[in-house]
């Protein structure tokens, strides 16, 4: 999930901090021999960039679609290549709720079974929807999984960087409603 702040700088002084080898996390990485923070100030050598507008498929609202080509067209005025990509990836959204939602599940069963009515009625319809997941459900999300690996590392074996919008459309209140269709 990573860490989310509000500025570079934070970030890089957040990395100085947590970045490395830990025995705990089999995923992790030897430290680098420098500070993050430190090299904030190098002038950035030019990058091969990546865009993709809508992931090779996804709606996006058209604000959002505005911003993030704003963005990225400043990279290009900073002299990195900028390269426009189409490539569609796996569709996974529906497996990554249902895996996402059985995993949620099994680290709440005795929360939710206890306390069921204290969740609201969405919630609860997704939560017992992941109770239908089966073996065979798993052994497809894996197969997707790894197909969408496979798709980002032939990507940054040619790129640097993927620039897209995180989300296709603006942040919605945390109290809802979660948004039906975008324009």
């Amino acid at each position: 999930y990573g860490p989310i702040t509000r500025t570079v700088r934070d970030g890089a002084l957040f990395l100085d901090q947590v970045a490395g080898y830990h025995p705990a996390d089999a995923d992790s990485l030897p430290a680098v021999d420098y500070s993050y923070l430190d090299r904030l100030d190098e002038p950035l050598a030019p990058l091969r960039i990546a865009f993709s507008p809508n992931l090779g498929g996804f709606n996006v609202q058209s604000d959002v679609a505005r911003e993030v080509e704003g963005a990225v067209n400043i990279f290009s005025e900073l002299g990195h290549e900028v390269v426009e990509q189409n490539d569609t990836l796996p569709e996974m959204l529906m497996w990554w709720m249902q895996v996402g939602r059985f995993q949620a599940l099994a680290s709440m069963w005795d929360i939710y079974t206890e306390r069921r009515e204290d969740f609201s009625e969405p919630y609860v319809g997704g939560m017992d929807h992941a109770l239908t997941t089966q073996p065979s459900d798993f052994g497809e999300f894996g197969r997707l999984r790894a197909e969408l690996n496979n798709q980002l590392w032939r990507l940054f074996d040619d790129f640097d960087l993927l620039m897209t919008p995180t989300m296709p459309m603006e942040a919605i209140d945390a109290e809802g409603p979660i948004p039906r269709e975008l324009e």
